[in-house]
């Protein structure tokens, strides 16, 4: 069953009724070629899924099409998790590192992306469109009601700072933390359900930032285990284990 994004206008609860439009009705028509009867699933990213069958298309002009569909069931908050996990992200040299995190930790469930700079970060900037569209992707792909925030690329301490205030537990992983302090105990020793997980880059953190995020910013450090990961690796790792154990 494929998922689509429908506008929150586009949606007629008295009607029991919705419509796809632009890119998306063309893709489920189109591309998808869905027939009469056909169950879809369509989500606004802003909170509610709708389970949908298809009803008819529309043809507008040359290029535009309109698929509308009767509603089925209404899912609010479908699939997303009950603990609000955010990701402090170095940003990788290569950009196709980046999307490859942001896709699966879309998938598993993550609620915010932080993208930042520390000392060993060699790249202080990202496609920022297609990262968008790697998100909407990614929550179709998982029957998401929400989209994952991005937010604006800023420095490590900043991002730390912004985690404290919003009284966050802060778990940054680096390979120097001893194997006994894991990131499963971490996460099960964290009190409330709002985490933020810190992954460097491919050069990792210094010690000095380590430090300034232990005094500083009361996080804990943790292990994920006695290889050495790649930074890709170690975000979805991380993101995985915290929403499994949460």
């Amino acid at each position: 069953m494929e998922c689509f994004i429908v506008k929150e206008s586009d949606i007629d609860l008295d009607l029991k009724s919705l419509v796809l439009r632009g890119d998306e009705a063309r893709h489920a028509i189109r591309v998808l070629r869905l027939r009469i009867g056909e169950k879809l699933m369509a989500t606004t990213l802003h909170g509610f899924c709708y389970l949908a069958t298809m009803d008819r298309s529309e043809q507008i002009n040359k290029t535009e099409w309109e698929a509308h569909c009767l509603l089925e069931e209404i899912l609010p908050e479908h699939n997303e998790p009950s603990i609000d996990i955010q990701l402090i992200q170095g940003i990788p040299q290569q950009q196709s590192k980046f999307e490859e995190i942001i896709e699966k930790i879309t998938e598993i469930g993550i609620t915010s992306i932080t993208p930042i700079f520390s000392k060993r970060t060699e790249k202080k900037s990202f496609n920022k469109e297609r990262i968008i569209r790697i998100l909407e992707n990614g929550s179709k792909q998982a029957y998401r009601a929400r989209l994952p925030i991005l937010h604006e690329i800023t420095s490590l301490e900043e991002a730390l700072k912004t985690s404290q205030s919003e009284g966050r537990s802060i778990i940054t992983l680096h390979e120097s933390a001893p194997l006994t302090d894991s990131l499963a105990n971490a996460l099960q020793d964290s009190k409330g359900n709002r985490i933020s997980l810190v992954v460097g880059s491919e050069g990792g953190f210094d010690e000095a930032e380590i430090m300034l995020a232990q005094s500083s910013y009361k996080a804990r450090i943790a292990s994920l285990g006695p290889r050495r990961l790649r930074a890709e690796t170690a975000a979805i790792m991380a993101v995985s284990l915290a929403i499994g154990i949460h």
